[in-house]
C-alpha cells in the first residue's frame, strides 16, 4: 500500500499497529538517573559529616595547655609580653578551626587566645611596631554571636607564604571582662 493518495497533496499519515512502541519513555531512565545520582550525593555527605566529626572527637579529647599553645605562636610572632593564655578559649577554638584541616589537610591554622595586660589599641599598636618586614593590611572586624566576645580590631600579617592574623578586644568569662588577643596563623611554610 502507498503512503500517497491520488491527487493528494502529500503523504497520507498511517499510524502505527498497535503495540508497535516498544522500551520505556525516556523521562523514566531521565528519573532514575537523577534520583541515583541524588542518592549518591546524599550518601557522600553523610559520610563526609562521619568523617569530620569523628576528627572533631579525636581533637577534641586531646586538650593543648597553655605551653603548646604558646610555643605554637611563638614559633612564629612574639607574643605580647605578660600575656597569659586563655586555654578554654585556645582550645575551643584550636577543634573549631581543625575542621579547614579535615577538609584542607595542608591548610590547619594554628590558632591561639591570650589575655592581655593592656587595652586593645596599646596591644595593636605593639604588634604594628613588632611586626616589621610583613605585609600589612587592615581585616573587617569578625562579629560572634553574643556580647560575651568582642573583637574590636582586626590586623593580617603576610610573610614568605605566612599568614598571621591578630584579633583584640575583651571577653567576658566568670562575669568579668578581660583584654583579648587571638592570634591565627596560617598558611605555614611545609
Amino acid at each position: 500500500m502507498s503512503d500517497f493518495s491520488p491527487g493528494s497533496a502529500g503523504p497520507m499519515y498511517v499510524p502505527p499497529p498497535p503495540g508497535a512502541r516498544r522500551g520505556r519513555s525516556p523521562w523514566l531512565w531521565v528519573g532514575l538517573g537523577c534520583g541515583l545520582l541524588s542518592l549518591l550525593m546524599f550518601g557522600g555527605c553523610i559520610a563526609a559529616v562521619f568523617v569530620v566529626k569523628g576528627e572533631m572527637k579525636k581533637i577534641s579529647q586531646k586538650p593543648r595547655n597553655a605551653e603548646a599553645v604558646r610555643r605554637a605562636v611563638e614559633k612564629v610572632v612574639p607574643l605580647y609580653p605578660k600575656s597569659d593564655v586563655n586555654v578554654p578559649l585556645s582550645h575551643q577554638m584550636y577543634v573549631a578551626s581543625s575542621v579547614v584541616g579535615v577538609i584542607l589537610p595542608n591548610n590547619k591554622p594554628e590558632i591561639g587566645a591570650f589575655r592581655a595586660p593592656a587595652t586593645p589599641d596599646v596591644v595593636m599598636a605593639w604588634y604594628e611596631k613588632k611586626m616589621t618586614g610583613w605585609k600589612s593590611a587592615d581585616v573587617p572586624v569578625q562579629r560572634y554571636g553574643d556580647n560575651s566576645l568582642n573583637i574590636t580590631a582586626s590586623r593580617q600579617y603576610v610573610r614568605e607564604g605566612t599568614q598571621v592574623q591578630i584579633q583584640v578586644g575583651s571577653i567576658v568569662e566568670q562575669k568579668n571582662r578581660s583584654n583579648l588577643i587571638i592570634v591565627i596563623i596560617g598558611g605555614l611554610p611545609k
